[in-house]
C-alpha cells in the first residue's frame, strides 16, 4: 500500500501544477508568475483568485487528491517511525527484511519486530537483532551489503536457500548466523515424527520413500540422515527419486556408519509408484501433493503418508486416509525460535564449552558465562553447526540414557552421528587432519578410536549436562 501512495505522488504530483499554468496563463493570460503562484496555491486549497474554467477547477480537484494524499502518506510514514522507535526501546526487538510472505509472517509473530519490504531504503533502526528473509537470497545478500557498515554491531541473521553458509567467507568480526526455511521446516519434521519407538521399542526395520529430491525432500532427507541415529542395530533404508547426476553419486557413496541404506532410484516414481507404495513412511515434498497422493492411496488406504504444505491444504481432514498426515505450515515453522534459535544456539556454546573444560581437564566455574562465549566465538561456521548438530540430537540421547543405556553406547551412537555430520559435508578419512581439505583421522569405526577419544564423545561437566537437558 506504502509503494502504491508513493508511486501516486510521483506521477500526479505535477498534474495540478501543469492544469493550473495552462487555465491561468493560457486561457485567462495572466502574467506567468503570477500563473505559476495561484497554481502553486492550489495545493494549499488557498485559491489566490475568483476567475475559473475547466482547466482551473480541474487543477483544483486534483491538488486536493494530491494534498491529501501527501498527508496521509506522511501521518502515516510518522506513525511507523514513532512505532519503530517504540519497539526498538525493547531488548528484543528485531526489524525483518523482506519481500514476500515468508517475512510477512515471520514479523507478524514478533512480539517486538517489525518488517522493512523497501531494499532501496536507507535509514537503519537500531533494533538488536535484524533478519533477512528475501524471497531470492541474492537479494538477500544484497540488502545486508547495502547496511552492513550501519550494522557492524547487530545480530545479523541471514536467510539462504542455495548457498552453503560454510563456504562463505569470514563475516570479518560481523555476528551473522544464517538459516535456511526448509532446513527449520525438516529439523521441526523429524523432532515431531522422530522413529524413536519403532526402532527403539518395536525394533522394527523402516523404509522411508522421499519420490521428489528437491529442495525440501533433500532437506528432509539430510536432517533424517543426521537426526535418525537411536541404536547400534538398527536398519532404516532411504528411498530417493528424482536426484540430480551430482547428488546420485554423492548419495550412493555417503557412508551411514552403522546398517542404515540409501537407494537412489534412476526411474521416475510414477514407474516405481508399487514400490513405493510398500513403504513404511512415504514424504511427499512436491508443489503438487494431490496426484502422488491419491496415486499411493488407490493402492494401499492405510499408507503412512506425510505430505509438505507451507500453507494449509487439508487433505489429511478431507481423505479417507488415517495415516495421511499434513506437515510444514509456515505459520509453525517461521517462529523465533527457530529463526534467531536462541535454545539451541546455547545448548551448542555449553557442549562446545563442555569440550574446552575437558581441554583444560577443570570443572565448570561459577562464572563461565565469558569463558563460554570466547570459547564459541574462536570457532569457524564449520564447528559452530558440528556443535549445533550435536545439540539437536541430544534430546535423542537423553532418551536413550533414561532406558538405561550404557555410556560406551551412547559414545558409540554419537560417534555415529559425529561421522554423519563430517561426511555429509564432504570430509574423508585419513591419517592426519586438513581442515581445508576435509580430512580427519576420526573417521573411523568406533571400535578403532583411542580410549581418550571414545569419551569425548560423551559429556566430561555433569553441570554443564544438566544446564543442556534444562535448555530441553
Amino acid at each position: 500500500m506504502v509503494e502504491i501512495i508513493e508511486k501516486t505522488i510521483k506521477r500526479l504530483f505535477w498534474v495540478p501544477f501543469a492544469l493550473g499554468m495552462i487555465g491561468y496563463r493560457v486561457v485567462i493570460g495572466l502574467p506567468f508568475l503570477y500563473s505559476v503562484y495561484a497554481s502553486l496555491a492550489n495545493y494549499f486549497v488557498n485559491p489566490v483568485t475568483d476567475e475559473t474554467n475547466g482547466w482551473i477547477l480541474a487543477a483544483q480537484l486534483l491538488a486536493v487528491v494530491v494534498t491529501t494524499t501527501f498527508l496521509l502518506y506522511a501521518l502515516g510514514d510518522l506513525w511507523v517511525r514513532l512505532k519503530h522507535l517504540w519497539i526498538n526501546c525493547f531488548g528484543d526487538s528485531v526489524c525483518v527484511y523482506g519481500d514476500g510472505e515468508a517475512a510477512r509472517t515471520y514479523a507478524d509473530s514478533l512480539k517486538h519486530g517489525y518488517l522493512c519490504a523497501d531494499i532501496t531504503q536507507k535509514r537503519e533502526f537500531r533494533s538488536r537483532d535484524h533478519v533477512f528473509l528475501y524471497e531470492d537470497e541474492q537479494t538477500a545478500l544484497r540488502a545486508y551489503e547495502s547496511r552492513a557498515k550501519a550494522l557492524k554491531d547487530k545480530r545479523i541473521f541471514m536467510g539462504l536457500q542455495q548457498l552453503d553458509p560454510f563456504l562463505l567467507r569470514d563475516s570479518q568480526g560481523a555476528d551473522i548466523h544464517f538459516f535456511n526455511v526448509y532446513e527449520m521446516m525438516a529439523r521441526e519434521y523429524w523432532k515431531q515424527h522422530d522413529l524413536f519407538d519403532e526402532i527403539v521399542s518395536q525394533q522394527e526395520e523402516i523404509s522411508i520413500a522421499i519420490p521428489v529430491f528437491n529442495d525440501a525432500g533433500e532437506a528432509i532427507f539430510r536432517c533424517g540422515y543426521l537426526y535418525n541415529v537411536y541404536a547400534l542395530p538398527q536398519k532404516i533404508t532411504y528411498h530417493l527419486w528424482g536426484c540430480s547426476s551430482l547428488q546420485a553419486e554423492f548419495l550412493r557413496q555417503l557412508p551411514t556408519e552403522n546398517g542404515d541404506v540409501i537407494c537412489v532410484h534412476e526411474n521416475d516414481w510414477a514407474q516405481d509408484i508399487d514400490l513405493i507404495s510398500t513403504m513404511s513412511r512415504i514424504i511427499i515434498t512436491s508443489d503438487d501433493a494431490l496426484p502422488m497422493i491419491q496415486e499411493l492411496l488407490l493402492r494401499r488406504q492405510e499408507l503412512s503418508i506425510h505430505y509438505y504444505a507451507p500453507v494449509r491444504l487439508g487433505y489429511d481432514s478431507i481423505l479417507k486416509a488415517p495415516a495421511l498426515l499434513e506437515f510444514g505450515n509456515r505459520k509453525d515453522i517461521l517462529t523465533d525460535d527457530n529463526i534467531r534459535r536462541e535454545r539451541l544456539q546455547r545448548q551448542a556454546k555449553l557442549i562446545n564449552y563442555d569440550y574446552s573444560l575437558r581441554m583444560d581437564g577443570r570443572p565448570c566455574p561459577d562464572t563461565y558465562e565469558t569463558e563460554m562465549e570466547d570459547a564459541w566465538k574462536s570457532l569457524d561456521g564449520f564447528l559452530k553447526g558440528s556443535n549445533a548438530a550435536r545439540a539437536d540430537h541430544y534430546r535423542i540421547e537423553k532418551r536413550l540414557r533414561e532406558l538405561g543405556l550404557p555410556n560406551e553406547t551412547l559414545w558409540e551412537i554419537e560417534h555415529i552421528r559425529w561421522c554423519r555430520f563430517h561426511r555429509l559435508n564432504h570430509w574423508e578419512y585419513a591419517p592426519v587432519r586438513d581442515k581445508a581439505a576435509r580430512k580427519h583421522p576420526f573417521l573411523v569405526p568406533y571400535e578403532d578410536l583411542a580410549q581418550e577419544e571414545k569419551e569425548k564423545d560423551g559429556f566430561y561437566d555433569d553441570r554443564v549436562r544438566g544446564m543442556v537437558e534444562e535448555l530441553l
